[in-house]
């Protein structure tokens, strides 16, 4: 039987066991932290102790938590200011995971070289877009039962589940002295359309990015292309497509592009009205000029450079050739305002076209 000891010292444990985790391991309960069986540290609302990550131990291990350090506990009572326990969270864990930087767009303007080696990314599983310079393309590659490609028109659609490249010969149906290399690398990405533009030289000015600025280079181009999509409508439809490609950041089938150089004749826009006119100042300074069969684009910038708003009137501008001209996106320019001035030229004679197996001519 129990005696009155016995029940003493039984209700003593009952009551130390009931009393929670808090006061059997000596931790006093109103303090600023609560210990959970969990080994969690938890801050209690309206806390304004600090809030640097620390780790607590427990039974079960050491689990990550933010809490303010007890006023009341000391070193030896609590175990997440003991000095000892206290592990900071590297940054990589407690911040969250930055998207990566390279980003692969889907769509893709390339210019590419005969006998360069090209590599494009493509999505693995998807189908993907090659739109390339040549009328009637052909393809030769491996024949490969996980690589599928078919070409429609001008386009070459290509296909795999493989991870692996894969490697692509293109060039023109019947002229083989030109083919362009592609090496496609499948990736987990969003279907591609790649716009290959392929570079080559007008005159005889050597090609190199040295000589962009002397209007030696241009890229992509089909001047039987062009002249078939220009006489497809009449005049003044034919500049409106034009000046609607270009405006959308387009450029119309077949024509070429390169940078505007002192080797083009650009529009005289030196006019002096006497009115506020005078303030828009066109530059034509890292220009673009689009060239096609029967006309080309010259763009420029205008911009407002004085102190009070001006609808341009891009009429005083004027050049022998001129067939049209336009500004977008934007006609009225508030002070420093600029927007792109187009400029529809007619091509009065065809530059010659040699390309790097041609002999350059010592005299014309």
């Amino acid at each position: 039987m129990l005696n009155s000891k016995h029940v003493k010292i039984l209700a003593l444990m009952i009551a130390s066991i009931t009393a929670g985790p808090s006061i059997a391991n000596g931790l006093d309960v109103n303090s600023n932290t609560l210990s959970v069986d969990n080994g969690v540290v938890l801050q209690r609302s309206g806390d304004s102790a600090s809030e640097e990550p620390v780790v607590v131990a427990s039974k079960k291990g050491n689990h990550t938590a933010t809490a303010g350090a007890s006023t009341n506990a000391s070193s030896s009572d609590n175990p997440a200011v003991d000095g000892i326990n206290v592990q900071p969270v590297p940054n990589a864990i407690v911040q969250p995971v930055r998207l990566t930087d390279d980003v692969i767009p889907s769509r893709q303007d390339l210019i590419v070289e005969p006998g360069v080696n090209t590599l494009i990314p493509i999505s693995l599983g998807q189908l993907n877009r090659i739109v390339t310079p040549f009328e009637r393309p052909t393809v030769q590659r491996l024949q490969l039962t996980d690589v599928k490609v078919s070409v429609q028109g001008n386009v070459i659609y290509v296909s795999t589940t493989s991870t692996n490249p894969v490697a692509l010969y293109i060039s023109e149906k019947g002229d083989e002295s030109v083919a362009l290399s592609l090496s496609l690398v499948p990736q987990k990405i969003a279907p591609v359309q790649a716009s290959l533009m392929l570079s080559r030289k007008v005159g005889n000015a050597p090609a190199g990015a040295g000589h962009a600025q002397s209007a030696g280079v241009m890229y992509g181009g089909n001047e039987a292309k062009a002249r078939k999509w220009e006489q497809k409508d009449n005049y003044v439809e034919t500049i409106r497509n034009i000046l609607r490609a270009v405006a959308l950041g387009d450029i119309p089938p077949g024509y070429a592009m390169g940078n505007l150089g002192s080797g083009h004749s650009i529009p005289n826009c030196n006019f002096s009205t006497g009115t506020a006119q005078d303030n828009i100042k066109y530059s034509f300074a890292g220009g673009q000029y689009i060239q096609g069969s029967q006309f080309s684009v010259i763009v420029g910038v205008a911009q407002n450079t004085g102190a009070s708003t001006i609808t341009v009137d891009e009429s005083l501008c004027t050049h022998p050739n001129l067939a049209a001209r336009a500004l977008w996106s934007r006609n009225t320019l508030q002070p420093g305002q600029k927007t792109e001035a187009y400029f529809v030229i007619r091509n009065q004679s065809q530059q010659a076209q040699v390309d790097d197996y041609v002999r350059p001519k010592l005299a014309e």
